[in-house]
């Protein structure tokens, strides 16, 4: 079988002005989801996880992640 990688994104507040300053960016419970995916990733035995919550999901650690990945996955 194949490798199973797994990314996990959660994110509790975003940008507002990426969204015309229109709302606060707030968001509910985005972090408690990407930690559930990130059990279902470990529960099945997957071979890389990667959780990234709002402080640390940044741009450049998504993008570095995805391309640390791909270039495993050859």
């Amino acid at each position: 079988m194949g490798k199973k990688f797994s990314l996990s994104i959660g994110l509790n507040k975003v940008d507002p002005q990426s969204y015309d300053g229109e709302w606060d960016g707030e968001l509910a419970c985005c972090e408690k989801d990407a930690r559930d995916i990130d059990a279902v990733a470990e529960s099945l035995s997957y071979d890389k996880r990667e959780l990234f919550l709002t402080s640390n999901a940044t741009r450049e650690n998504v993008i570095q992640r995805l391309n640390d990945y791909s270039r495993e996955l050859r």
